[in-house]
């Protein structure tokens, strides 16, 4: 049976940010979508979200990576030893690999051409995009109205649209699966399980889980 599954735009950039994201095994979820073993749901929504936080999460990890300084603390009677001498030339070297790693990598930022680019690329075009309709962005305004989740209850209504998308472009009996970064979508009980009104929702909609 297909896997009906739904990433958040942060699972797309953490790619980008200072974490455990593997760009290898988002190649692995390409190879099952390819497959017809997991259907994956892309709304421009999603894409929008990414294409607006990509270069701010970029910069953020490479201002990290920039700072980086391969350096060693020795009092003055360690300093003579031929061992240390070696440690410090190795530094110096880390240190020289270091800059040219930040050149290249700060041209790769620019031009949108990192491995994670092209990993999400890849994905996006393999998956598809569904783009917003009438309806569904006048139901997830009325959703944001009546304050319910998913959200941040601010002045824009993304995760909105994105429920409202998922809502509609699901097959009716069919299990979701929701992979999310923050708690937007998840329960105030249990942040590893979905929000209990958005599970009711889907079992009353759908006749199914999520």
């Amino acid at each position: 049976m297909t896997i009906n599954l739904f990433l958040d735009s942060n699972i797309l950039l953490s790619l980008y940010a200072m974490s455990n994201a593997d760009v290898e095994e988002v190649k692995k979820l390409i190879n099952h979508i390819e497959s017809g073993d997991i259907k994956l749901f892309i709304c421009d929504q999603i894409v929008d979200e990414f294409g607006r936080n990509r270069d701010g999460k970029a910069m953020e990890a490479f201002d990290r990576l920039k700072k980086a300084d391969f350096k060693c603390e020795a009092p003055a009677f360690v300093k003579s030893m031929p061992s240390f001498l070696e440690l410090q030339g190795i530094l110096k070297d880390a240190n020289t690999k270091h800059y040219e790693i930040i050149n290249e990598i700060e041209k790769k930022i620019h031009d949108h051409c990192l491995d994670a680019d092209k990993v999400v690329a890849n994905l996006i075009k393999c998956a598809g995009v569904t783009p917003t309709t009438g309806d569904i962005f006048n139901s997830a305004h009325q959703r944001f109205l009546k304050g319910n989740p998913p959200g941040k209850k601010k002045s824009t209504i993304g995760d909105e649209i994105n429920w409202e998308f998922l809502l509609a472009s699901v097959t009716n009996k069919e299990d979701l699966h929701l992979i999310s970064a923050d708690g937007d979508y998840c329960s105030d009980v249990n942040s590893d399980m979905v929000s209990m009104f958005l599970e009711k929702e889907w079992k009353s909609r759908k006749g199914a889980r999520t």
